[in-house]
């Protein structure tokens, strides 16, 4: 009885690291997207600020638009 209880419990230890395993899994990739995230958003918004900083410098200059030919 005892060795079946045992094995019992050896069973829900793997089944405990399984669980665990894949939890920190998830929160590893659910970190990195976070992070890939947070640097997408911060260098779009510096190239941002380069644009309107640029535009500033040299606003854009009136184009003519062309007449099509009849």
């Amino acid at each position: 009885m005892k060795s079946m209880l045992s094995l019992l419990r050896q069973n829900a230890e793997i089944a405990f690291q399984k669980t665990q395993v894949q939890t920190n899994s998830h929160e590893r990739i659910t970190n990195e997207i976070d992070e890939n995230i947070r640097i997408r958003d911060e260098k779009t918004s510096r190239l941002k600020a380069q644009r309107l900083a640029q535009a500033i410098i040299t606003p854009p200059t009136k184009a003519k638009k062309n007449k099509p030919k009849s």
